[in-house]
């Protein structure tokens, strides 16, 4: 009796263990189902114990049946064998330690809506008590955006950390990455990019560390791990199917696999790619240079975008029509083929990073991409970008509250002309800060309401836009022309470009 309780206990505590992350999260993946069978083995075998044993018996006393089942045993003794060792390399890689301010990666996990799960809230708490030890270590967030993700893990984790804390100009956004390996491969980028230190350390679950320090090895880095401490209730399921995990990339398996040709994959000769001799370039026809661009040319292809113009799409058509453009066409003096979406990121006040869209005219969309491009680099603080559509076409209410916007098909205010908005040929740019000044009958106006204390340029305020300012910067470059210059009347915010 005792010797089928044994197993029957082990199979209902096994149940329980890889059960409650099914009943408590519903997760359910290949770690937990393994447990989950494991269980019902162990439980089944303990209740008909007898009856298998006299089965096992009949099978051995034939030879094909020995044969049979020392295979068997043999296969249970090696998965054992193989499971301990993996275990051993997990353990032993949590404890390799990072240099003293090294440069942390913070490798990405699943985000709910804006939300950050456990398992990544339990990462950044490790990389938080790091950043904190460490105060001159910079951070890279590396993680994009799911299909069923509000915004890219990146972001999330950057306002995590600055809502702890943390100082924003310590961190670097890595939003494209979808794998581990493309975590670190595009996060050295960045390192080497921003001239950080290049000895990293790795913020990742305990149970991860190993397989993503594997890839760093490969990728040269000199790092050590930073483990975020995984809740014991889910620590038996992703264990588990980090076992798997360790399998697929011993054996060249899964996404994290070493691609069949990198870089770094030494030749025949037995040098890397990048060590061919001058003779074997000229033979080939191809330079180095040119061999480099059309690298990186790949990667910027096969990378999403942050800062791109499309056509519109049918959902934006329906969003701005009978607002920013009217229900008729007709008389129109610009078409929907005629305009753009522009997507971007920005820096919003808080310092916190931001998506934004533009609808502009086809003729600009390209300059609005480079600017804020530019502008986002230099962390230019933007207050909001939105479709002036979400204000129900109100120009006043958008620059009331500082949104900066684009198109919208409107007449200059007290006029019948229409503005260079109606084109898709104006921006404005944190209009609040930045007023529409005008005399009328004597009497000063200043746009939006609430602007007035913002009328005098003389005085020294923050978002202020002048000849020093890098925005007014970037948009003459790009061959606009600024309101604030305008003689008649003053306009901060306004930057067009005219065409023939």
């Amino acid at each position: 009796m005792i010797k089928r309780l044994v197993p029957v206990m082990a199979g209902a505590v096994l149940l329980v263990i890889f059960g409650i992350p099914l009943v408590l999260r519903r997760i359910i993946n290949i770690g937990n189902a393994t447990g989950l069978l494991l269980g019902s083995i162990l439980l089944l075998y303990g209740i008909f114990m007898p009856g298998i044993h006299k089965k096992i018996s009949g099978i051995w006393k034939k030879t094909p049946g020995k044969i049979f089942l020392s295979i068997m045993v043999f296969l249970v003794v090696s998965v054992v064998v193989l499971a301990a060792a993996e275990t051993v390399c997990l353990v032993k890689a949590t404890k390799k330690k990072p240099g003293e301010n090294a440069t942390l990666i913070v490798l990405g996990c699943k985000v709910y809506g804006e939300k950050a799960s456990r398992t990544l809230r339990e990462r950044l708490d490790a990389a938080y008590d790091y950043l904190v030890e460490n105060e001159d270590a910079d951070c890279v967030l590396s993680g994009g955006q799911g299909k069923d993700e509000d915004i890219s893990e990146a972001l999330c984790m950057y306002r995590y950390l600055e809502d702890k804390g943390i100082d924003t100009s310590r961190l670097y956004l890595e939003d494209t990455s979808t794998t581990t390996r493309e975590n670190l491969a595009n996060s050295l980028e960045v390192i080497e990019e921003k001239g950080l230190n290049t000895e990293i350390a790795i913020a990742t679950s305990e149970f991860h560390e190993y397989r993503a320090g594997e890839i760093a090895k490969e990728l040269g880095l000199k790092y050590g791990a930073v483990p975020g401490h995984t809740a014991w209730w889910l620590l038996p399921t992703y264990y588990m199917r980090e076992l798997y995990g360790i399998l697929y990339q011993w054996c060249g398996l899964g996404e994290d696999a070493v691609p069949k040709k990198t870089s770094s994959e030494m030749t025949e000769t037995g040098r890397t790619e990048t060590q061919k001799t001058e003779t074997e370039i000229v033979e080939t026809g191809i330079s180095e240079t040119e061999t480099s661009q059309t690298v990186k040319e790949t990667i910027n292809q096969e990378k999403p975008k942050l800062f791109y113009a499309s056509d519109l799409t049918k959902e934006i058509k329906e969003k701005i029509t009978g607002v920013s453009y009217p229900d008729s066409d007709e008389n129109m003096e610009i078409s929907y083929g005629d305009l753009s979406l522009v997507h971007v990121q920005y820096y919003d006040f808080n310092g916190s990073v931001q998506e934004g869209e533009l609808v502009c005219n086809k003729k600009i969309a390209q300059d609005l991409v480079e600017i804020f491009e530019e502008l986002y680099k230099e962390k230019y603080p933007v207050d909001k970008i939105r479709l002036v559509d979400e204000y129900g076409g109100d120009d006043e209410a958008s620059m009331a509250d500082d949104n900066s916007s684009c198109f919208n098909y409107r007449v200059v205010a007290g006029t019948k002309h229409l503005s260079n908005h109606a084109y898709g040929l104006a921006v404005d740019i944190n209009p609040l800060y930045n007023p529409y000044i005008t005399t009328r009958n004597g009497k000063t106006i200043t746009s939006p309401a609430g602007s007035e204390a913002y009328a005098d340029r003389s005085a020294d305020f923050p978002h202020k836009i002048d000849e020093n300012d890098l925005c007014y910067r970037l948009f003459t470059e790009h061959g606009f022309s600024w309101g604030g210059a305008w003689k008649h009347s003053k306009d901060y915010q306004h930057f067009e470009k005219e065409f023939p």
